[in-house]
């Protein structure tokens, strides 16, 4: 019975972030959106890409992005796919990470992350995460930026999620 109570309170969490997206096809998401997948997705079986780079030197290159976007759009498996993209309040993010994980808070969970892992400055530069509302964890590409954003106090996350 405690399980079942915890799946229905996740689930009506849950059709809050819809609240905070909008729904489209990848051809339709902003580039940074576009951006984020494709370098979650590169190194997987998703497409045949045309290009065999290193993941750190494609990410770095917006012209090499623009090449495997236009792969994904050519012949990805998932490309008629529907994605959820906006901006979350980092609150609803934090309110939501500690019961996923097992933490009594963010904070508390945050000082542990911290503690075993080096999180990047990443300037001003603020890049989309990645979530899945099926993952336990939530976030399912983007930790250490979202670490980051934390400690800098963004208000707003901006977020892509494959629907």
């Amino acid at each position: 019975m405690k399980d079942l109570i915890k799946k229905v309170l996740k689930e009506s969490r849950n059709r809050n972030w819809y609240d905070y997206l909008k729904t489209t096809s990848f051809k339709e998401l902003p580039f940074e959106y576009k951006k984020s997948l494709i370098i979650y997705m590169y190194e997987g079986p998703v497409v045949d890409w045309s290009l065999d780079l290193d993941r750190d030197i494609v990410s770095q290159d917006d012209k090499l992005i623009n090449i495997l976007i236009n792969d994904y759009e050519s012949t990805g498996r998932l490309r008629h796919k529907s994605f959820g993209y906006g901006l979350v309040p980092m609150k609803v993010l934090t309110d939501e990470i500690p019961d996923r994980l097992g933490f009594d808070s963010f904070k508390e969970y945050h000082k542990d992350y911290v503690g075993d892992n080096i999180v990047t400055d990443h300037g001003n530069s603020v890049f989309p995460i990645i979530l899945d509302f099926d993952n336990d964890e939530l976030i399912e590409d983007g930790w250490h930026r979202f670490h980051s954003y934390y400690m800098k106090g963004l208000k707003k996350v901006p977020v892509v999620v494959f629907m």
